[in-house]
């Protein structure tokens, strides 16, 4: 990774990484300061790690990510000490796995691991467009017994716009496209 003058040294990157890796669990999670996990805010942090090379701590954090996914495809809100702190299910949340794993397989060109992430890409993809609107919004989420919200967050598509994009474009590369994510 190539320094960019007057705004951040490939050091500070790699620093701003290792700083991540420390407050890693044991169980690979990466908790915000408060002590819980989301699945949008973890894989943000396992990308750092990717771009600054700590791939052994990235891919550790995937590996939480595939024991915490539930049968849906979702993650739970919030996770604490390994358990959900906050049931529901939020889809910009679900949708990010695409983007991460994308990533990776875009800095480390390892197609094994975007294979062996696929399934999980997949089921997480599903329950996002599982929460699409007739009119093509998607809805925030989905509570602890089932239920979809009453409405879409903005920001929230946005995230998942790009999660659906990287998502079809990871199929694509894996030769097993996805239409209805286009």
């Amino acid at each position: 990774m190539p320094d960019v003058p007057g705004i951040i040294t490939t050091e500070q990157v790699v620093r701003t990484a290792e700083s991540i890796a420390a407050v890693q669990d044991d169980q690979g999670g990466v908790p915000w300061p408060e002590g819980h996990i989301d699945a949008w805010n973890h894989i943000e942090c396992l990308m750092a790690l990717t771009v600054a090379g700590l791939r052994e701590e990235a891919r550790k954090g995937y590996d939480w990510l595939v024991r915490h996914q539930r049968p849906d495809g979702s993650w739970p809100m919030k996770v604490r000490d390994g358990e959900p702190a906050e049931a529901a299910g939020e889809s910009n949340h679900a949708a990010y796995i695409a983007v991460g794993v994308w990533h990776d397989l875009l800095v480390t060109g390892d197609e094994d691991f975007a294979r062996s992430m696929w399934p999980v890409v997949a089921r997480a993809l599903d329950f996002v467009v599982g929460l699409q609107t007739a009119r093509g919004e998607i809805l925030w989420q989905r509570d602890a017994e089932g239920r979809p919200a009453d409405y879409a967050l903005l920001t929230g598509c946005s995230s998942i716009h790009q999660g659906l994009r990287c998502g079809a474009l990871l199929a694509e590369r894996l030769s097993d496209p996805q239409p209805d994510w286009a």
